[in-house]
């Protein structure tokens, strides 16, 4: 029996073959690149096909290449760098919040008090 393949070997075997493109015009050489995407996608596990559509394709190929390959360490990758880099995501992080007009940002109160 064949030996069961990793999450990267599965990725890598999902690639499409490439058609002759050569004398393509730009927007059939778009269509067959997005219809390639799909397909790829479309091959991908369960898993990974819903991360490829919450954060992005070349977000979770990049992390793959990477050799991170487990859904599940993926998603705690992406999470924390958007919650790192993101204000407006919940980590009560200061960085990237500017303080009121008036307010001392290291005391978080009024210079007139």
């Amino acid at each position: 029996m064949g030996a069961k393949l990793s999450a990267k070997e599965k990725l890598m075997r999902a690639e499409v073959a490439p058609i002759s493109r050569k004398h393509l015009s730009m927007p059939e050489l778009i269509n067959v690149r997005r219809l390639d995407r799909m397909k790829f996608v479309d091959a991908l596990p369960q898993e990974l096909r819903e991360l490829v559509h919450e954060y992005g394709l070349s977000v979770v190929r990049s992390i793959m290449d990477s050799g991170v390959t487990r859904p599940k360490n993926i998603r705690h990758i992406v999470e924390t760098v958007l919650d790192e880099f993101s204000p407006t995501r919940g980590t009560c992080s200061a960085q990237g919040q500017r303080p009121a007009k008036g307010m001392d940002p290291d005391k978080n109160i009024s210079p007139e008090t």
